[in-house]
């Protein structure tokens, strides 16, 4: 019986350590304008922290935003259990960050996301319907 209840409550804190995000849809007006700075690029480089993941994306799109250089970088934790993301160098990924000071900051609970065929959570429609989305909107400025 004491064996169950601790394996029991070790399960219960596990939950309580992971990241748990809300789907977020079709993209909208309210969640572009949710966000400060929204681009396609590649990742060229990544520095990892014990808590924090520094990603420096080669822009080759700016969708929002106003970087002055075609280097952006953009913070994330560096646990799965906090909700970071997880590039790797070379690939190209749609990054939806906020700032925060002089930093941008992103994580799973964004619309972040690979465009990587192969990625854990590639989602082809729903990026082709944020690609069209955010072209619109390029358009409309």
């Amino acid at each position: 019986m004491k064996n169950t209840l601790l394996i029991l409550l070790a399960l219960i804190s596990l939950e309580g350590f992971c990241c748990s995000c809300i789907g977020f849809g079709e993209i909208n007006e309210e969640q572009y304008n949710s966000y400060d700075l929204i681009v396609k690029g590649q990742i060229e480089k990544i520095e990892e922290g014990a808590w924090t993941r520094t990603i420096y994306v080669r822009i080759e799109k700016e969708y929002k935003g106003n970087v002055k250089s075609e280097l952006v970088l953009i913070t994330s934790p560096s646990q799965s259990g906090i909700c970071g993301i997880f590039p790797k160098t070379g690939e190209t990924w749609l990054m939806y960050a906020n700032k925060s000071e002089n930093t941008y900051s992103t994580d799973l609970c964004t619309r972040t996301k690979s465009l990587n065929p192969k990625a854990w959570n590639y989602n082809k429609e729903e990026i082709e319907s944020d690609l069209v989305f955010l072209e619109k909107r390029l358009k409309q400025k």
